[in-house]
């Protein structure tokens, strides 16, 4: 594979800065329509423990069944959400905050700015697709495609506006961190393979537990790409990144190192033993039920197209594709053991399952169009034969 130019090409650019303000407004459309109702249950698990920290000053998140990222961020947002909603809404106490759940929202400027926040987010990973997807493949094209499929996703728009999910944060900061990753290779300095891919490594890992497995690929391409003294100081110096990141945004994990182990051990025990309505056998059963996911998401095509851009990608360029492939595998590969299933549990891998897609539209459209050109010309040279 050719070199890769730093920077995107500008009409990439242009195309993901167009297809990312478009997505937003539809977002903020989406999210002002269903106001102020709540549309899942689940939402508060993260505003419950937000509206907390703002109303008592205690950032102590109270539970650790979810990381405290996601969490302070959405304090954040009704902070802003609360002084915004001053003049129109008459509230100037944040102690006569309301209900923030069911079966309505008591300040709906609060919950939206916090939901605007989150879409900002899913924007943000849109956007780090496309840098990973040209980063990938060195195909403007192929990272154009790769867009287009992750926006034909149902989870994905759904989950960016519906209702306050820690998935959609994740998946922000794992798409950060791959495309940093990706973007260091050709240019492999400490601060661009070390420190700036483990930051977000550090930062998915406070997000959602299980995303921490993406700083394996920061570390397997500080591996790939650097030799000597150099590869162990930069390992050394991604790990304790991202270690340090991960405790900024969970301070409470050392603070209340009881509650935390607590926290970690219920979760393990819930996806060990089952969740009624969302559980089947660990193994061939949920790797079943995720192919089902994907084929629904993107149907058959999509599947296939997957497969041939990982093989292109392969015969391309295999330390990049290595680098790609390896989180999405691991990720799988930690779920498909456990009983529990969620489909949001794979919305991290929906921006590598269109990266890989897109890749593979380009490689099959021009394999196609070249076939076709070598059958017009025979074809051609026979009748001007006869």
């Amino acid at each position: 594979m050719s070199s890769v130019n730093p920077t995107m090409p500008r009409g990439l650019s242009l195309l993901t800065l167009v297809l990312c303000l478009t997505t937003f407004w539809l977002y903020l459309g989406h999210i002002d329509g269903t106001l102020p109702y709540p549309s899942h249950v689940d939402e508060e698990a993260i505003v419950g423990p937000a509206r907390n920290i703002l109303v008592t000053g205690d950032f102590h998140p109270q539970e650790f069944n979810y990381p405290s990222l996601p969490r302070y961020i959405a304090a954040v947002g009704l902070a802003v959400g609360f002084i915004r909603s001053a003049p129109s809404e008459g509230i100037r106490d944040i102690r006569q905050r309301g209900s923030l759940s069911y079966p309505h929202y008591g300040i709906p400027t609060a919950v939206e700015t916090v939901k605007q926040l989150f879409a900002l987010l899913s924007v943000l990973a849109i956007a780090a697709t496309a840098f990973a997807s040209w980063r990938l493949t060195n195909q403007p094209k192929a990272a154009a495609v790769s867009l287009l499929f992750l926006l034909s996703s149902q989870l994905y728009f759904g989950l960016s506006w519906q209702y306050l999910n820690v998935d959609i944060v994740g998946t922000c900061f794992v798409m950060l961190a791959v495309a940093s990753c990706l973007g260091a290779t050709s240019h492999p300095s400490v601060v661009r393979s070390a420190v700036i891919p483990s930051l977000w490594a550090g930062l998915a890992a406070a997000s959602k537990y299980t995303l921490g497995l993406v700083l394996v690929p920061v570390l397997l391409s500080i591996w790939l790409y650097q030799t000597g003294d150099r590869r162990l100081r930069s390992i050394f110096i991604a790990t304790l990144t991202a270690g340090l990141a991960f405790l900024v945004s969970v301070p409470y994990a050392l603070l209340d190192l009881p509650g935390f182990l607590n926290g970690l051990a219920f979760d393990a025990w819930h996806y060990g033993t089952g969740h009624r309505g969302f559980d089947n056998d660990a193994g061939l059963p949920q790797l079943l039920f995720y192919t089902s996911h994907f084929r629904h998401e993107f149907g058959l095509l999509g599947i296939g197209l997957v497969i041939a851009g990982i093989g292109a990608s392969i015969r391309d360029d295999w330390r990049r594709t290595i680098v790609f492939l390896i989180f999405p595998v691991l990720l799988l590969t930690l779920l498909v053991g456990q009983r529990v299933h969620f489909p949001r549990n794979v919305l991290p891998l929906h921006p590598f399952f269109a990266i890989a897609a897109g890749y593979g539209f380009i490689v099959c459209s021009t394999f196609f169009t070249q076939w076709l050109s070598t059958r017009y010309s025979r074809f051609k040279s026979a009748t001007v034969r006869t």
